[in-house]
């Protein structure tokens, strides 16, 4: 939560302040992510939120996504080498790590422009899924299966 609460929002009347989690969001994000089942999963892996228009569920979306990122730097290497074999891990896992980084460099920039000219992020969200689907395309050409 003080990764969060380290975040400024913006745009609006709030632009530039920095996000304090209101006690409602603050609950969400603690049964989200704070409650764990005995085997040390968490208990909640999808949660259906419904939230009014003009309550912060945008900023709060973007805030939980922020503070997800980099959670797949852990489980990168052993998916890569068990899909591609530790002789081949290096090339590909400096690859991977550009494009991420990349994305990164990039990412809020694109997200801020288009925030900017449209006033919306139906724009952004559209334009990621674009970039899935382009990234899922050139999987699949050129990952050849394992035999």
């Amino acid at each position: 939560m003080s990764f969060i609460e380290c975040l400024t929002h913006t745009k609006g009347t709030w632009a530039g302040k920095p996000f304090k989690l209101l006690d409602w969001q603050e609950q969400i994000i603690r049964d989200l992510f704070g409650v764990v089942k005995p085997n040390g999963y968490r208990q909640f892996n999808t949660a259906y939120i419904e939230i009014p228009k003009k309550m912060g569920k945008s900023e709060l979306a973007a805030a939980i996504i922020n503070a997800s990122y980099g959670g797949d730097f852990s489980t990168l290497p052993a998916f890569l080498s068990s899909r591609f074999g530790m002789d081949k891990i290096s090339g590909i896992h400096d690859v991977a790590l550009s494009a991420w980084a990349l994305a990164g460099l990039t990412g809020n920039q694109i997200t801020a422009a288009v925030l900017n000219a449209t006033g919306s992020y139906n724009l952004v969200f559209l334009i990621v899924a674009a970039l899935y689907g382009v990234a899922l395309i050139i999987s699949y050409t050129m990952v050849k299966p394992q035999k």
